[in-house]
């Protein structure tokens, strides 16, 4: 697939505080609103980890203790009877001890980072979310995936693909998801 022309929006902090508008063409001919070409940069169009996550995040809930969820206590999809090894259950764990828990785990910025990290290695690092080049695409695998298991969840997009089922992206996984 050849991008012959895409548009990017991002803020630029702390010079501007304004959206501004690039459009960029495959010559990496720059067309800018609002800021001086010479202090921009290019960026790749590959799929963003966080905007994938964000968007799975906004479904994933905060903070549960069901004694009828096999899972049992969870924090933004992590399932301690599945995942007690994560990093964040001691963070959650010292902030039992507050009347404000659970609300208190919202403002440790720690905890927040160590699920971004949990999620960027056990599933976006996984589906090579880093290579894909439709955003779109690595959100709804990276979605699936969490949704419904890894292996699954790459087992669904192959069948979409017409590829091999083998529960891994492979390079021929890969190829097909990007020319899409």
């Amino acid at each position: 697939m050849i991008l012959k022309n895409y548009v990017l929006y991002f803020i630029l902090i702390p010079l501007s505080s304004q959206y501004c508008k690039l459009s960029v063409d495959i010559n990496k001919n720059i067309e800018s609103e609002n800021y001086p070409v010479k202090n921009l940069c290019i960026i790749s169009p590959k799929a963003n980890f966080i905007l994938a996550y964000n968007r799975t995040m906004k479904f994933e809930g905060y903070y549960a203790n069901d004694k009828k969820d096999r899972g049992g206590e969870t924090y933004k999809g992590i399932a301690r009877n599945f995942h007690n090894s994560w990093e964040g259950w001691k963070l959650i764990d010292s902030c039992k001890v507050s009347d404000l828990f659970p609300k208190n785990l919202l403002k440790i910025y720690d905890l927040e980072k160590s699920v971004q990290k949990f999620y960027r290695k056990e599933y976006w690092d996984k589906i090579r979310g880093d290579e894909i080049i439709s955003q779109e695409i690595a959100n709804d695998l990276f979605d699936s995936c969490v949704n419904i298991g890894l292996w699954e969840g790459i087992k669904l997009f192959q069948k979409v693909l017409n590829v091999p089922r083998t529960g891994i992206i492979d390079e021929r996984t890969l190829r097909a998801i990007n020319n899409k």
